[in-house]
């Protein structure tokens, strides 16, 4: 339900005091009053208590409205029916206040005229008919702008001269940054220059006439423009729309599941199996009741790559649908499910033909949010900055967010030390017994898990429709059925004694034993295959996983019975798993550490092994030893006789070896 009434700009009264409604913001409406400037923000709550108990009412906006004169000459008449046909052509376009969209106006209003010459308005002349004819004074009254009324106004700039502000304004300071924009005090320097080109174009009777602009003026008209408009030409709408966003709409719902959002979050976080190793970051997809302030369902797929599956978006939707048991290592269970009227999602993987097909199978009306407007989704996203702070922060190995500076210097895997079923474990104990047990502000006080006590679902879905969406099972593939093995999928085997009898019956009728089929890589014990005889959807099971297991988990997972000793861990909080995680990673490392000190030390003995013992008295050794061979090492070379009777060696080696001194060994 849309609150209609409730509108940007509204004009009332609290307590005899003049205000409009300034803005709304999450749960919140903010009050401006008009008189003393003053914002007010209160709840929507207490803001429909104060109008029941008549404290705000309803009044009239105070504007006053220039009276224009009568049209009475020829010229004023044309001059009024010009601006009409450039200022209506130009208000029927989305961005009207557009450089590009200026000029594509004038050039088609222009040719249907015949406007040539000074006749044809320039972009910066029609931008300031467009802030006249839309200011309150005016009211976009045109005949106010041909002959308005009298006013005690002091001098005011020549239109020549407003002209080149507004062209100078355009061509250098609403441009992209990117592309070189001028600041103010360098626009205004461009602006000098060509005011003073333009000023040595006239005669000089026509230069006294010509009333100038100066800089405080300059400065004032730049900062009238729109620093919406200014930041659109500088830095893009998307930014624009970010930063100077207003919510013009509030959605006012009356039960549960009137409305749910969804959405997926990306953790920066690394996940291992039982035997240790890494399977990946995990994707969280959440939905969120907007009336309860619930969570309503929630998925994990897992992938080494940044990615969103379909087919967790899907089974999204069947958690919110199905009920859902209350887990063993949790306090509270799941406090709401049923089938939610409009799921609200913004664009991605949610976008998607299969998904609508599976939402209008389901009898569910969907709400795509507009692109780069994430405020619109604001219940689903500020869970996820809920999440993050007050869950994330606290698992060892978490990382931040992706825009945090400091993601990239750190190997997610070195770090991983949560296992899958503790990640899961986690993200329930926190929903069920931190986050649904907390007072919200939005809710007066309230926790969600009072809000669900205090209007129960008096409906469930049949065994019928659960059946039917249970069917659809992820993305839409085809797969041929093998005799004997059956289908085959990412390594897996899927058979049973109904998949064989249709594939007799296909060969039979000498038909292609290709089928459509339904896959989902959250759940891999099953896949849905679509009968192309009957048209009929059934489901075959796996014939080697049994239970509901994820494809990247079944790819790396651990031994059975190392799986199922881990699983008996029952901790009451996410904060004492939490812990746990904590306390193993820190008996990990110490034990690490201890391994390194006893390598070091078996080092350090190898070390002083390998040493040469140096005595302490090796300085007298070695000069008794110096003394000892003194007075050899001092005797000059002997003579070499070369008598013929010398007997010669008999080759070069050996001649070597008597001329060779060899070295004394210490």
């Amino acid at each position: 339900m849309l609150g209609s009434e409730i509108k940007i700009g509204l004009q009332l009264e609290r307590e005899q005091q003049l205000c409009r409604v300034r803005s709304y913001t999450g749960d919140e409406i903010t009050l401006e009053f008009v008189d003393e400037k003053i914002l007010l923000s209160m709840s929507f709550a207490k803001f429909y208590h104060e109008m029941n108990a008549g404290r705000i009412q309803y009044a009239q906006p105070r504007r006053v409205v220039m009276q224009p004169g009568p049209l009475v000459t020829a010229e004023d008449r044309a001059l009024a029916e010009k601006l009409a046909d450039y200022l209506t052509a130009l208000e029927s376009e989305e961005f009207p206040c557009s450089h590009k969209t200026r000029v594509k106006v004038i050039e088609a209003v222009a040719n249907r005229r015949g406007d040539f010459g000074k006749n044809r308005p320039s972009a910066s002349a029609l931008y300031r008919w467009y802030k006249d004819y839309t200011s309150p004074e005016v009211g976009r009254n045109v005949a106010v702008m041909v002959t308005p009324a009298k006013s005690k106004r002091g001098r005011k700039a020549s239109a020549a001269i407003i002209d080149i502000f507004y062209e100078v304004v355009d061509e250098y300071y609403l441009v992209p940054s990117h592309l070189g924009s001028c600041s103010v005090q360098d626009t205004f320097a461009h602006f000098q220059s060509r005011e003073k080109a333009y000023l040595s174009s006239l005669s000089a009777a026509e230069r006294a006439e010509t009333r100038r602009i100066s800089r405080s003026v300059f400065y004032e008209m730049i900062k009238l423009i729109d620093p919406y408009e200014v930041c659109v030409a500088q830095e893009g709408r998307a930014v624009a729309n970010n930063r100077y966003r207003i919510s013009k709409e509030h959605y006012i719902c009356s039960r549960p599941l009137e409305r749910v959002q969804i959405d997926a979050v990306h953790i920066n976080l690394g996940l291992i199996d039982y035997e240790g190793k890494y399977v990946g970051m995990p994707v969280v997809f959440f939905a969120i009741d907007v009336f309860t302030r619930a969570i309503v369902g929630y998925v994990i797929s897992y992938a080494k790559t940044r990615r969103e599956e379909l087919s967790a978006a899907t089974d999204l939707v069947k958690c919110i649908i199905n009920p859902k048991e209350k887990p063993s290592h949790t306090v509270h269970g799941w406090p709401l499910s049923g089938i939610p009227e409009v799921i609200q999602h913004d664009s991605g993987v949610f976008r998607s033909e299969q998904f609508s097909a599976f939402l209008l199978n389901a009898n569910i009306e969907k709400f795509q949010n507009p692109a780069k407007k994430a405020w619109v989704n604001a219940y689903i996203e500020r869970f996820n900055r809920t999440f993050r702070q007050r869950c994330c922060q606290k698992i060892p190995g978490y990382l931040g967010k992706r825009t945090d500076e400091y993601k990239d210097t750190v190997n997610i895997k070195a770090v991983a030390y949560v296992l899958i079923e503790e990640f899961r474990q986690i993200v329930e104990a926190f929903i069920l017994d931190d986050y649904h047990q907390t007072q919200h502000r939005g809710l007066e006080g309230k926790t969600p898990a009072e809000m669900c006590e205090a209007f129960p679902i008096t409906s469930i879905p049949s065994p019928e429709y659960l059946s039917r969406i249970d069917s659809f099972r992820g993305v839409e593939c085809e797969v041929k059925i093998q005799n004997y093995k059956g289908i085959e999928k990412n390594g897996l085997f899927y058979n049973d004694e109904g998949l064989g009898a249709l594939r007799r019956r296909l060969v039979n009728q000498h038909k292609s034993t290709k089928v459509q089929a339904f896959y989902s890589e959250i759940d891999v014990s099953r896949i849905s295959v679509v009968d192309p005889l009957t048209g009929e959807l059934f489901t075959v099971p796996c014939t080697s996983v049994k239970e509901p297991t994820s494809l990247a988990e079944c790819k790396v997972r651990g031994k059975k019975e190392d799986k199922n000793s881990e699983s008996k861990r029952h901790p009451e909080t996410a904060t004492n798993l939490t812990a746990a995680i904590k306390k193993r990673v820190l008996d990990e490392e110490k034990a690490k550490e201890k391994i390194r000190e006893s390598r070091r030390q078996k080092a350090n003995e190898s070390k002083h092994e390998n040493e040469v013992f140096i005595p302490d008295d090796m300085d007298e050794v070695l000069d008794s030893f110096i003394e000892e061979n003194d007075v050899d090492i001092r005797l000059p070379p002997k003579e070499i006789d070369s008598s013929p009777d010398l007997e010669e060696p008999e080759s070069p080696s050996q001649r070597s070896r008597i001329k060779r001194v060899k070295p004394i060994k210490i």
